[in-house]
């Protein structure tokens, strides 16, 4: 039996296990959007495709679609990745991954969503993030998510000559979130 391979590059968004030896992980590609994969035998010890499949990691992978969904056949680095050492940062990636995955319909692409994935990933490298502008750098990434997205009037994806005040952002984040139907997405700060 043929089958056609998928290459994509993206991001791993989360990784879990799946039945014995396999993972399920959830990729994020600008072509593909957000789509699951199951990596066959990921979990054993002499798996050499193991250490690729990490969350936040910047990886190309080839895939086939099977009956049930993706299939793994071969991951490789792209050198780039996205590994986040702050604990800070890695909780503002963690929460907007929540967030696109909560927003985002599987298999749809949507390259704005992705772009502003990348530019907030490289934002927090190469920025210090403290407990007291965290979450303010969340709930503008959100608000320039569901820009993206059309729920929010606004489409300026990024504005950088507005000054936030962070309570009004999370404001308007609620009020945006609760007007679309979206009142299960909200988090705690």
């Amino acid at each position: 039996m043929a089958y056609d391979i998928y290459t994509m590059n993206g991001i791993v968004l989360d990784v879990y296990n799946h039945k014995e030896w396999d993972k399920k992980f959830v990729f994020f590609s600008k072509e593909f959007g957000i789509i699951n994969i199951v990596g066959i035998g990921l979990q054993r010890p002499k798996s050499k495709l193991r250490s690729y499949i990490t969350r936040f990691c910047n990886i190309s992978v080839d895939v086939v679609h099977g009956k049930t969904g993706y299939r793994l056949v071969r991951a490789v680095s792209n050198n780039q990745g996205f590994f986040l050492y702050k604990k800070e940062a890695y909780f503002i990636l963690n929460k907007t991954t929540k967030l696109i995955q909560e927003l985002l319909p599987i298999g749809a692409p949507h390259i704005n969503s992705f772009l502003l994935f990348v530019s907030l990933s490289n934002y927090l490298e190469n920025n210090i993030v403290l407990d007291s502008n965290s979450n303010k750098i969340f709930y503008k990434n959100a608000l320039n998510l569901l820009s993206a997205l059309g729920y929010r009037k606004e489409a300026k994806l990024v504005d950088e000559t507005v000054d936030y005040n962070e309570n009004n952002l999370i404001k308007e984040y609620v009020t945006i979130l609760s007007e679309n139907g979206l009142a299960n997405v909200i988090f705690n700060p």
